[in-house]
């Protein structure tokens, strides 16, 4: 599997690393951002990809690399500097291409802040990535998808333990939550494979969900 390293970084990967700095935890670096932990992960993921450094360990839970503390520092001045330019409503927009243009939208955009802000990154960006950084993201993705799709598994196996019941309200409640999770897991598995190709699929782990529309007619009249 090749690691298709970005071409441009952007604002929110910054803005979710400095979250995820401030607790050095997913869950609440989340719940403070509002943002589901898995995206603070993944955007933090995205801007080691592009920096071709390490700024989060892999232990569990995830501390940040000794890296991570001197670009904090760099970090918090491009978030300074993104106040000061009037750009925190365009962060989703904007992106610094490795050859230093910053760009909103697609569209070319100069500030004295916006070039400080490019140069700044590019600055902090490993010239060529190491073959063992490199090996490092594939092994973490691999444990990613490895684990959401052991969750889509049990869900799958939770989901048709109703298929031979009668449902009650309750059972019905549960039946839709189960399913809208594996909604969400599914997701962020398309996401794995769009970012770092297809990934070996856990056998049985496709759903069959044909039998939903009949059971929830059917509890929907008790």
């Amino acid at each position: 599997m090749t690691k298709r390293f970005p071409d441009s970084a952007r604002l929110i990967w910054v803005d979710a690393f400095i979250t995820f700095a401030a607790f050095e935890n997913a869950e609440r670096a989340g719940a403070e951002s509002g943002l589901p932990p898995t995206t603070i992960q993944r955007r933090i993921f995205k801007l080691e990809a592009w920096l071709h450094r390490m700024l989060i360990t892999d232990e569990n839970p995830a501390q940040l690399s000794d890296y991570a503390y001197d670009f904090l520092d760099v970090a918090l001045e491009i978030s300074r500097l993104v106040d000061q330019d009037g750009l925190s409503n365009n962060m989703s927009k904007s992106r610094i291409s490795k050859d230093g243009d910053f760009t909103i939208d697609g569209s070319l955009y100069r500030s004295d802040d916006a070039q400080r802000i490019c140069k700044l990154l590019i600055d902090c960006r490993a010239v060529v990535p190491l073959e063992s950084e490199t090996d490092r993201l594939k092994r973490k993705a691999d444990r990613t998808h490895k684990s959401l799709s052991n969750q889509l598994f049990r869900l799958n196996s939770n989901i048709r333990l109703y298929r031979f019941q009668d449902l009650s309200p309750n059972d019905h409640e549960s039946l839709i939550k189960a399913k809208q999770q594996v909604a969400k897991v599914e997701k962020e598995i398309a996401f794995l494979d769009e970012e770092f190709g297809p990934f070996k699929r856990i056998s049985g782990s496709d759903i069959d969900m044909s039998w939903w529309d009949a059971n929830e007619s059917e509890s929907k009249k008790k």
